[in-house]
This record gives C-alpha cells, sequence and structure tokens, in this order.
C-alpha cells in the first residue's frame, strides 16, 4: 500500500511540473496608444502626425477627416517593416477659411485609444471626434 501511495504521490508531481513547463504562455499586448500631435502652421493649416502602434505585425488604421470640409494632404509615411514599434504618418490639414472652429474627426478607432496633443491655446480636445 504504501508504494502505491508514494508512485501516485510521483506521478502527480510529475504531471503537474509537464503540465507547467509545456503549457503555452498565456501573454497580453503592451499597452501602446496611437498618438496625434497637431501643430499649428498659420490661421488654417496644420499639421498632424500621427504615430500608430503596430503589434504582432497588425498596422493599426486611424485616419483624419475635416467634417466641415478642407483638404488633407499625405505628406510623408513610415511603416514598420519587422511587425512591430510604430507606423509614423505626416499629413497637412487645410480648413476653409469660413471655418472658425477647425474640427477634426478620427476615422478607425476600434479598440485603441488616440492620445493628441494641439499646440494651439484656442482649441481644445471638445473638437477632436472619433468615429
Amino acid at each position: 500500500m504504501y508504494k502505491y501511495n508514494v508512485y501516485t504521490a510521483l506521478c502527480a508531481v510529475l504531471y503537474i511540473a509537464f503540465s507547467l513547463v509545456w503549457s503555452p504562455q498565456v501573454q497580453a499586448h503592451p499597452y501602446q496608444p496611437a498618438v496625434g500631435l497637431i501643430s499649428q502652421i498659420n490661421n488654417y493649416q496644420y499639421e498632424l502626425t500621427l504615430k500608430l502602434p503596430v503589434v504582432a505585425g497588425e498596422h493599426t488604421n486611424i485616419t483624419p477627416k475635416l467634417p466641415h470640409g478642407g483638404k488633407i494632404h499625405l505628406l510623408s509615411s513610415q511603416n514598420s517593416l519587422d511587425g512591430f514599434g510604430m507606423d509614423l504618418h505626416r499629413y497637412l490639414l487645410v480648413f476653409p477659411p469660413q471655418d472658425t472652429t477647425p474640427d477634426i474627426e478620427f476615422q478607425g478607432l476600434n479598440n485603441i485609444q488616440l492620445l493628441t496633443q494641439v499646440t494651439k491655446k484656442k482649441w481644445s480636445n471638445k473638437h477632436i471626434r472619433t468615429l
């Protein structure tokens, strides 16, 4: 009877040890918000720099939109090639002269946060909307 108890205990310990060693490890994705830097050039032109995270080969796709009209020009785009890090996109935003309160909407913010910094004092985050 003693041999049976030792054998059962040894098998249980080995089973737990092997389970811990060969079980797949679960890891959460690191928190990487998107970052939007908005700098005023003159009364109607702003430069928008978007730093978008790339996690496990998936690129974040966030695009700006001007709901009251205007033009968006892509100045430069640099994508991460190794499947990690950040993509960098620079835009020139040209608002119509009659637009006294320029608004920007960002499309593609499904499960990601966009942190923004605006360099114009009259502007506040209330003029930035997400879709």
